[in-house]
């Protein structure tokens, strides 16, 4: 983190990184054939896959109003997340009975996942201590 104050202006910069992945889940879908006894059980499960993440955060303000004890100003707050995630998974398919059944692994590519924010707004400071 690099911060910067100086009399009304105050700015910080955070560089953010690490590892991230999804929380493993599991879903089914119960099928059965119009008309026929024929039933199909699909059952999906994701599996624990990390992946690296770099988040920087900006803000970065100007006080407009300093009074004693209250300052009104405002600022401006930007991130930035960026991600190449994959999301591999197993499906299972049960036909007629949970004895037959298929397994099939997907692993899917890496796609890019980023997202960008701007907010800018007013901010008013108390100060309770004296």
């Amino acid at each position: 983190m690099f911060r910067y104050v100086n009399r009304g202006f105050f700015a910080n910069l955070k560089l953010n990184f690490g590892f991230s992945g999804f929380i493993p889940i599991s879903a089914e879908v119960l099928q059965k054939k119009i008309h026929s006894s024929f039933r199909r059980v699909i059952r999906y499960e994701t599996s624990f896959d990390q992946q690296f993440f770099f988040f920087p955060e900006f803000r970065a303000g100007v006080e407009l109003l300093n009074l004693r004890n209250v300052a009104v100003g405002i600022q401006l707050y930007s991130n930035y997340f960026a991600s190449r995630r994959s999301l591999n998974y197993t499906k299972t398919t049960f036909i007629w009975s949970f004895d037959n059944y298929e397994i099939e692994k997907i692993e899917s590519p890496k796609h890019s996942y980023n997202i960008f924010n701007l907010d800018v707004g007013l901010f008013l400071r108390i100060n309770t201590r004296e």
